[in-house]
């Protein structure tokens, strides 16, 4: 399977980045998901077990918390069970509304936003 290389970052309503959690690209109708953490920056480069990137395509996108960081940051031992900070729909592809083209070249995404 030929893959093309795919790499953006998210946002947050205010400008700044994600800095914990995955984005997942979901092709339904191919069966197959293409993920990448996040970067404290807010930046991905998804990689898989098919190579650096993903098929040539049109993919839903959805936003996952970081379980492992979201536990690091609890304070006083206590795990924190804070809200995302982005509104829920993102945590589904179907209601994300985000959307990510990948073509047969270097793909650079403009940044995913999740508005409020």
């Amino acid at each position: 399977m030929k893959t093309y290389p795919v790499k953006g970052s998210v946002k947050l309503a205010d400008g700044k980045p994600l800095a914990s959690g995955v984005v997942v690209f979901a092709a339904p109708e191919m069966g197959m998901e293409f993920s990448s953490p996040l970067g404290d920056d807010g930046s991905f480069v998804l990689r898989s077990s098919y190579g650096d990137g993903a098929p040539e395509g049109t993919y839903k996108v959805r936003i996952e918390r970081d379980p492992s960081k979201a536990d690091s940051q609890a304070r006083g031992g206590r795990k924190s069970a804070a809200p995302a900070p982005y509104p829920a729909k993102y945590g589904d592809e179907s209601s994300s509304g985000l959307t990510a083209a990948v073509k047969p070249a270097d793909n650079a995404l403009d940044p995913f936003v999740l508005v409020k």
